[in-house]
């Protein structure tokens, strides 16, 4: 399965990784590294996240206070936005 950015949730993910960078830049490694891992899980069970409406599917980061949503089919997951639950 490949797993593709919508262009504006790419940008979401830059400016946050760059954001923690600047306040720590370990804490700017934990951000992706967390993002990364949450891509992988999704990959292999894009089904098991809640939907939020038909299609569109939920993950929250742990330790960061991120939202991934996401659609997938049997082929891609698109990672559709990632916006802050602050």
């Amino acid at each position: 399965m490949t797993f593709w950015f919508h262009p504006e949730a790419l940008a979401e993910y830059d400016e946050a990784s760059l954001r923690y960078k600047d306040i720590r830049p370990r804490l700017g490694r934990n951000f992706v590294n967390a993002v990364e891992n949450a891509i992988e899980v999704i990959v292999e069970h894009p089904t098991r996240y809640p939907e939020t409406e038909p299609g569109i599917h939920r993950y929250l980061l742990k330790r960061f206070p991120y939202k991934i949503f996401f659609n997938t089919t049997q082929q891609r997951s698109g990672l559709l936005s990632m916006p802050s639950c602050m």
